[in-house]
């Protein structure tokens, strides 16, 4: 698993439409199933169930989606994710997955820094220095969820690693994140000392809000998606097709978004009330105790509130384990049934005893039915 995380960090493949993105999705689709596949014991508790209910949700848009093959593609995605999170279910730490992200993360680092001050040209980019990830604000958020995990972790000797591609990506989301992950932490220790720290982040992040050009773009473009949706949902993986039919601030001959940069607010567009079987399962995850999975998905889910990297490979590779590792610990509910099914061949569940007496045997023998 720590191999596949690795080249999951740095793949990627100059010359290819999406070169940062579609050689990960390939990666993952040829061996993810194998992993899950090859795993010893598979347990089934509620967080399995409810992203069972999530998927079959999806297919279910698929019904009324504008783009049949798009819905198709973007299910197909989640279903791996949903392997992921079978995976991170069964482990009881995910220790060497993040040592390996970081060591891609640190490969990454050393690219942003020659493109940084070497001029390196030899890599495509779209939003400079974007390293292997194409795009600084994408190298940035990964980086950031790595580093939430290895501060968590203890990991020190790695954490210098994620720092390059941190600071010269520059991404406030990232840097926002990481923060309320940080309060996260703090407020296990000083209540006050979070809730004044939290206030004063929410300052900060209106004053960069109202100072930042992109950011006013990023409200027309959540303005024009909420005016687009409909109760049921525009289905699974309509929204890139659909997104132009009530566009009124986006220009989407000159700008066509591919996501609507919140995760939240794209599944409600797509998924419609399946929205409630999403937050239901972070529901799940985040019950206490506080453990260190906790602090990543915390960043994730910060992350995806001006971004979209649920639908990025690596910081989605990543959170599925996360958040498959936080349901694991759960109850199979399989142990449940056979507990049932033992006390009705035994006998105990309708009149194994009475009142404290033994109840006598019948005078024939009783088929019992299952």
């Amino acid at each position: 698993m720590a191999v596949l995380a690795f080249f999951t960090s740095i793949l990627f493949i100059p010359g290819l439409p999406s070169a940062a993105t579609t050689p990960r999705y390939a990666l993952l689709a040829l061996f993810v199933p194998f992993i899950w596949y090859s795993l010893p014991a598979k347990r089934i508790t509620v967080g399995h169930l409810i992203g069972a209910l999530f998927l079959c949700w999806c297919a279910i848009t698929l019904l009324w989606a504008f783009n049949f093959q798009d819905g198709i593609y973007q299910i197909g995605k989640f279903v791996l994710f949903g392997l992921l999170f079978c995976i991170g279910a069964t482990r009881n730490s995910l220790r060497n997955v993040y040592i390996a992200c970081a060591i891609g993360v640190g490969v990454n680092s050393v690219i942003v820094m020659g493109q940084y001050w070497g001029g390196w040209t030899f890599i495509p980019q779209v939003a400079f220095p974007g390293g292997l990830f194409f795009n600084k604000n994408f190298g940035a958020e990964f980086a950031a969820l790595i580093l939430a995990a290895l501060v968590v972790e203890r990991l020190w000797w790695l954490v210098p690693v994620t720092f390059p591609t941190l600071i010269l990506c520059q991404s406030r989301a990232s840097v926002i994140a990481l923060s309320c992950g940080a309060i996260l932490l703090v407020y296990q220790h000083n209540k006050r000392l979070a809730i004044g720290l939290f206030m004063a982040l929410i300052g900060l992040g209106i004053y960069l809000w109202a100072m930042n050009y992109t950011a006013h773009q990023r409200w027309d473009l959540w303005r024009d998606t909420f005016a687009s949706m409909q109760f049921w949902g525009r289905g699974i993986g309509a929204y890139y097709t659909t997104f132009p039919e009530n566009a009124i601030y986006i220009d989407s001959l000159t700008l066509r978004p591919t996501a609507a940069h919140n995760d939240l607010l794209q599944l409600t567009y797509e998924l419609g009330p399946g929205i409630l079987i999403v937050l239901g399962l972070v529901s799940v995850a985040l019950l206490p105790p506080m453990r260190s999975e906790h602090y990543v998905l915390s960043v994730f889910l910060v992350e995806g509130l001006v971004g979209f990297p649920l639908y990025m490979p690596a910081t989605a590779f990543v959170a599925a384990l996360v958040l498959g590792r936080l349901c694991g610990d759960g109850p199979d509910i399989r142990s449940a049934f056979d507990w049932c099914r033992v006390r009705v061949l035994s006998g105990l569940q309708d009149s194994g005893v009475e009142r404290g007496r033994a109840v006598p045997p019948a005078n024939s023998p009783q088929v019992v039915p299952l």
